[in-house]
Order: C-alpha cells, then sequence, then structure tokens
C-alpha cells in the first residue's frame, strides 16, 4: 500500500521500526506506539504488518459514531494502531501453533475521560472495545484468541470507611 500520509521526520521513520504506514493510519499514532516498550515486539516482528482500521464515520455518517466520533479526542481514546500476522503454513516443520494461526494485535491509548475511578478504565469501555476489536477481526478466524496485557499489571483498591457508623 501507498500512504497519502504526511512523510515523517528521519527520527520518526527510523522509530517505526521499517513497518510501511498504510492510508488510514495517523503518523502520530504511529510515532506513539513506536516508543512505548510493550509494542515493540509487534514492530521488531516483520511478519506483523500494520493495518489500517478504520475510526471513519460509515453510513452517511450514521455509522461507527462511537469510534470515529465521541471516542476519538485527546481525553477517550488518543491513539489506536493495527497490525495483523497472516497466517503460516502448518506444515512448516519449525514452525508452533503461536507462529502458525493468524494474528492481530490493537494497541489502544486511553485518555482520562473514559474513567470509571482515577486511573481506572471503566469496564464497560473495556467491553466495548473488545466488541469493536472482534467486529473489526471477526472475518478473519473461525476461533479467536483473546490476550490482554496492560502497561498496568495490577490494580490497587482501597477502601474508605463511611464517616456513618
Amino acid at each position: 500500500m501507498t500512504s497519502s500520509n504526511p512523510p515523517l521526520s528521519s527520527s520518526e521513520a527510523k522509530n517505526t521500526r521499517q513497518k510501511e504506514i498504510p492510508d488510514g493510519v495517523a503518523p502520530a499514532d504511529v510515532a506513539h506506539f513506536a516508543s512505548l516498550p510493550l509494542s515493540k515486539p509487534t514492530f521488531d516482528d516483520p511478519s506483523f504488518k500494520m493495518i489500517a482500521m478504520s475510526r471513519a464515520l460509515t453510513h452517511n455518517k450514521r455509522g461507527h459514531s462511537l469510534m470515529a466520533g465521541t471516542w476519538n479526542t485527546p481525553s477517550t481514546i488518543t491513539h489506536l494502531l493495527s497490525f495483523y500476522r497472516p497466517a503460516s503454513s502448518p506444515e512448516h516443520i519449525t514452525s508452533t501453533i503461536e507462529q502458525q494461526r493468524a494474528e492481530v494485535r490493537r494497541f489502544y491509548a486511553f485518555g482520562t475521560g473514559l474513567n470509571a475511578h482515577p486511573n481506572l478504565l471503566h469496564g464497560g469501555v473495556i467491553a466495548t472495545i473488545l466488541d469493536s476489536t472482534m467486529g473489526n477481526v471477526g472475518g478473519l478466524y473461525v476461533c479467536i484468541c483473546m490476550f490482554i496485557q496492560s502497561a498496568f499489571p495490577r490494580c490497587h483498591f482501597t477502601r474508605q470507611r463511611s464517616s456513618r457508623t
């Protein structure tokens, strides 16, 4: 694919680790995730190709309005980037089951506008994100396996005692 996006600076291009940026993928999203350790293995793996999973309005501006408009702001989903790795041939002797199956990896960066509590993403948002992602990849798989990795693997909750006793 060729890109009609503005060219990246030389330092930004180096940070993308030589991934081709398709039309519909914002260079700012690429630069954001290229700088994070969590997404580094995906950028470094040549079998993963960056893909555009549109956040554009559809159906006369009546479709995809949640992801394209409401949740496409600096305080909601600030960056979104998707990658696809096609399945390898199962006959390939050295490949593992993980290498044989097709895979989509989708990275999200969230602002504070979707919190349930300070620094805690609302569970309904998580469910909607999973639904949106599965809707995008549903045609690619017979069996869909999910792996969720958080930059914050532990949540700590404190409960305050009520002043009414």
